[in-house]
């Protein structure tokens, strides 16, 4: 069973849903970011001509709806939108990177507790023969690294969606990670499976 497969598994019901707004928020949030770049260009070109109408003559419509503004004024109102459209990016994508750390820290919430339901329901002879403090530090150990894993999972993503691909080094990084998380989700399948 493929790695992914396995941590999908891993989450209840409630954090399925909860990655499904997530991956939504990703591409909203994607978009923003293709936005802002997009509009980039545009916005030189609107610094740089001395007359964007003769360039452009499908913008004389647009200008006459604004009064027919200056050079200046038309360079003014532009920056404007691009300071606009940017400082909305970045409170969008604050609130994605809280939303993606809310999602984690529920998702190591959650195996946190059913792991140790699933040491508490053992035998008294499960007990005897290990050290407590032993089962709760791999247990955090785990869920840490696990969590920790899964949320670098969650920037890469992101990343490669703003960009649009992942270069071979950063593949290479997220099979690593996969690959940690495909351990820590086979202990910790393990464990609740008992």
């Amino acid at each position: 069973m493929p790695a992914a497969k396995k941590r999908w598994l891993l989450i209840d019901r409630d954090l399925r849903r909860a990655a499904a707004v997530l991956s939504g928020l990703m591409l909203a949030g994607m978009f923003l970011e293709t936005l802002g770049l997009g509009l980039v260009v545009p916005a030189l070109a609107l610094l740089m001509q001395q007359d964007p109408v003769a360039k452009y003559p499908a913008m004389a419509s647009w200008l006459g709806h604004l009064g027919n503004p200056t050079r200046e004024q038309l360079a003014i109102f532009g920056m404007f939108f691009l300071v606009g459209v940017y400082a909305v990016k970045a409170l969008f994508l604050a609130f994605l990177a809280w939303r993606q750390s809310w999602f984690v820290g529920r998702l190591q919430a959650s195996l946190g507790q059913r792991l140790f339901a699933g040491y508490l329901k053992q035998p008294y002879t499960f007990h005897l023969q290990r050290n407590s403090a032993q089962l709760i530090r791999n247990t955090i150990h785990q869920l840490s690294s696990f969590a920790a894993t899964f949320q670098q999972e969650l920037m890469l993503l992101t990343e490669a969606l703003v960009t649009g691909h992942a270069s071979r080094r950063r593949i290479a990084w997220c099979d690593r990670c996969g690959e940690h998380a495909r351990i820590g989700a086979q202990e910790i399948t393990f464990v609740l499976r008992r």
